[in-house]
């Protein structure tokens, strides 16, 4: 590895971080790039699988890596608590990028990125056709749009107690019916687009 590698922080180690930390630890030399840091909410999930050197204990310890690009891959709030900071130190991958439901926190991220002269990242996620839907709306074409999602109870992550009283075996309900910038905030971890 050279010191012309592209320096990559991983924060979040669940199926995703664990499959970007592999990646670039098999391919990374050849493609030009090299791990800066991983972070994980749990340390102890990292200790088998990595270096010492590259597992970092203290997510606000990051600016003590040189790090060229920071990919979030964890949780929205962590977009929300540490975006800008990370922003003024690297460029920065959204990988929540339900987080950007909160149109404040859209506007300080670009406001940073464009302060510290960083890129702000956002992959458009796994909504099939979502650049057709955007180029629809952008050109004025598109007047209504509904999303489902149907999911087996157990696979939702949701805050507040929209599934208190669900019993196994009681066939479909509708859990939430509105905007799909409301519901990021109540199912942050299923709503990824």
């Amino acid at each position: 590895m050279t010191d012309r590698a592209l320096k990559v922080g991983i924060v979040g180690y669940g199926h995703l971080g664990q499959f970007l930390v592999e990646k670039i630890q098999k391919e990374g030399p050849e493609a030009g790039l090299q791990l800066a840091f991983v972070w994980n909410r749990n340390a102890d999930k990292l200790r088998d699988s990595l270096p010492k050197e590259l597992i970092l204990h203290d997510l606000s310890d990051f600016t003590h890596r040189e790090t060229s690009v920071i990919v979030e891959v964890c949780h929205p709030l962590i977009v929300k608590e540490f975006g800008v900071r990370f922003l003024s130190h690297a460029h920065f991958l959204v990988g929540s990028p339900s987080a950007l439901s909160d149109p404040q926190l859209e506007q300080d991220l670009r406001t940073a990125a464009k302060q510290y002269g960083k890129t702000l990242y956002v992959p458009s996620g796994v909504l099939w056709g979502g650049q057709d839907i955007k180029k629809m709306n952008d050109s004025g074409t598109l007047r209504a749009l509904s999303i489902r999602m149907s999911k087996h109870p157990s696979c939702f992550r949701l805050t507040g107690g929209l599934l208190s009283d669900w019993m196994e075996g009681e066939g479909r309900r509708v859990l939430y019916n509105g905007s799909v910038a409301e519901l990021c905030p109540i199912a942050p971890n299923n709503v990824n687009t």
